[in-house]
């Protein structure tokens, strides 16, 4: 569930209000962090962690969520992938491609194009939402690591970073802050998560399935079956 506060705040005092609703939205167990957004001067001020966006009026949360992400990644990755063919970017960018595809096919003729679309996603598209949420929800709890974002723009290793990311955002959900282990000199956890008294120590690993997610070769599903 995503708490979102659309109570109206005075235009001359946006940060403050900012920061009263991040107090007063403090996430229980199992809950996403809340949207802290206000409307100011023809902007949707939108503040994750310790950054406040300035972004169009008109942005849907889902785009911000989505725009935060190739943030993340960084634009020299971004356009060097988007050099590349299609069918040989990352599958992030191959996601978003088929995103705008479907948007794009779902807007009625001689609809205002600033306003959002609504369409149901496909199995991929939904893939980069989780994705994108994933990240927005671990900018609440700590400053994305370096390894990690290094891990999933490359395409042989995204796999085992996403994993990493997802498992991170369910504790970040709960209001835990995570802390990256980034020493590889010994065995480590994947992260540290802190909540209060709790401490724990979380390693994380997925198994690699051929076909999948830049995995060579080809996914049978009945062969996973049996396994």
């Amino acid at each position: 569930m995503v708490i979102v506060d659309e109570r109206p705040v005075k235009s001359e005092d946006p940060l403050q209000r900012l920061v009263q609703m991040s107090q007063e939205l403090e996430p229980p167990r199992l809950t996403s962090r809340p949207q802290i957004q206000a409307d100011y001067q023809g902007k949707k001020v939108r503040a994750v962690g310790n950054a406040l966006h300035f972004r169009p009026a008109g942005e849907t949360f889902h785009d911000f969520q989505i725009n935060l992400l190739l943030w993340t990644l960084g634009e020299p990755w971004f356009d060097a992938e988007m050099a590349k063919p299609l069918e040989e970017r990352h599958i992030i960018l191959r996601w978003r491609n088929e995103r705008n595809v479907l948007l794009k096919a779902s807007r009625k003729p001689g609809s205002d194009p600033k306003q959002p679309v609504t369409a149901r996603p496909t199995g991929d598209v939904k893939a980069l939402q989780v994705l994108a949420d994933d990240i927005y929800q671990l900018a609440h709890a700590l400053k994305t690591p370096r390894r990690i974002v290094e891990r999933l723009r490359e395409a042989r290793q995204y796999q085992g970073a996403r994993y990493e990311v997802a498992v991170a955002s369910i504790f970040a959900r709960c209001g835990f802050a995570i802390t990256f282990v980034d020493d590889s000199s010994k065995r480590n956890p994947e992260f540290v998560a802190e909540k209060g008294a709790e401490k724990i120590a979380v390693e994380a690993k997925s198994r690699h399935r051929d076909g999948v997610l830049h995995q060579r070769g080809h996914y049978d599903a009945e062969e996973e079956d049996r396994k």
